[in-house]
């Protein structure tokens, strides 16, 4: 009988992990030519946009394995021995995930080492790029032809779903989505462009940087980093060797997840609340001002699942958007363009 259960909970997890899942990957073939794309300007949500159609595994062992055969030729290891000290499997002082074949590595800060190696073979690092806003940061490898990972969904994890993490060089770990948008901030109001939410797994990883694929082998995450939230910083980082985020320029609560007064919500639940808009930012320039509630950014409509801060780290300097807000029950469209962070 327990034996029944055990393995109608691991199937339960993994169809979960599956159900609704949406495809939408950057393939790995795609991969090794995107730089070029990039500097002609060809746009990285287009290659956000390639599909493939994939098997679903049927038993945790199916999935463990698919996850391990994606992820690991990909995986980076990082180490702070001497160049004559011995590199043994465990000793990792972080990982990280190759993205372009000529070197680029996601990771975050607190999993950089001085040597970096990929299987057995190490390459030296040659620039460092760091996202402030994520904690994600960017490894530039001396190497050409490594094999890269392939991007997923991050907005199409349920909870319960079933992922795997890189733990260190052939190993993987895996655990389950206990909250997709769990708040991640101590204060109540943020700046705008400040991610307030993140991933919440059951399990801790044990090393730094862990990247975390589905079922699929699929990037979807960096540690609790949703790779949703570090699209821009990537493209930014490889066109100019620095993190470049639009700036939106003002503070806000999230209606999803900090409580005010229904005088002040006007009963939305959803939602970003501006509690100030700085002088001469994008956001007074355009006439947002406190008391409004913005309910939509560049046609996308905040909720619980996606705030403003998600919306902002999908658009570029310099771009207008459109930002719809309700003041005092009149609901108003305003022009925004987004200033640099």
């Amino acid at each position: 009988m327990f034996r029944s259960l055990l393995t109608n909970t691991i199937l339960a997890l993994i169809m979960g992990l599956f159900s609704g899942v949406i495809a939408t990957v950057v393939t790995q073939n795609y991969l090794e030519h995107y730089i070029s794309s990039l500097e002609q300007g060809t746009g990285w949500q287009t290659q956000l946009s390639q599909q493939k159609s994939r098997s679903v595994p049927a038993t945790y062992n199916e999935a463990a394995a698919a996850a391990r055969i994606a992820l690991l030729p990909s995986l980076v290891s990082f180490y702070n021995a001497s160049g004559s000290a011995s590199i043994l499997p465990g000793s990792e002082v972080g990982v990280g995930v190759v993205i372009t074949s000529d070197g680029w590595v996601l990771t975050t800060s607190s999993a950089i080492g001085t040597r970096a190696f990929v299987g057995t073979a190490e390459y030296p690092i040659t620039d460092t790029v760091r996202d402030s806003l994520s904690n994600a940061t960017l490894v530039k490898l001396d190497a050409k032809g490594l094999p890269v990972i392939a991007f997923g969904d991050a907005k199409s994890l349920e909870t319960g779903d079933l992922v795997f993490a890189g733990a260190g060089r052939g190993a993987i770990v895996s655990t389950t989505l206990l909250d997709g948008v769990a708040w991640r901030s101590t204060a109540t109001t943020l700046a705008a462009e400040i991610f307030s939410t993140q991933f919440l797994f059951s399990d801790t990883f044990p090393i730094a940087g862990a990247p975390v694929v589905n079922g699929s082998g699929e990037l979807i995450a960096m540690e609790s980093i949703p790779l949703s939230n570090i699209e821009s910083a990537m493209r930014s980082a490889i066109r100019s060797g620095k993190v470049v985020r639009a700036a939106f320029g003002a503070q806000v609560i999230d209606l999803s997840f900090v409580h005010v007064s229904a005088a002040l919500s006007r009963g939305f639940t959803h939602g970003a609340f501006v509690t100030s808009a700085a002088y001469k930012s994008p956001a007074a320039i355009a006439g947002i001002k406190i008391g409004d509630v913005i309910t939509r950014v560049a046609d996308t409509t905040l909720d619980r699942s996606t705030n403003l801060a998600q919306v902002l780290a999908t658009v570029e300097p310099g771009q207008h958007v459109s930002v719809v807000v309700d003041r005092g029950g009149t609901e108003m469209t305003f022009e925004v363009e987004l200033g640099t962070l």
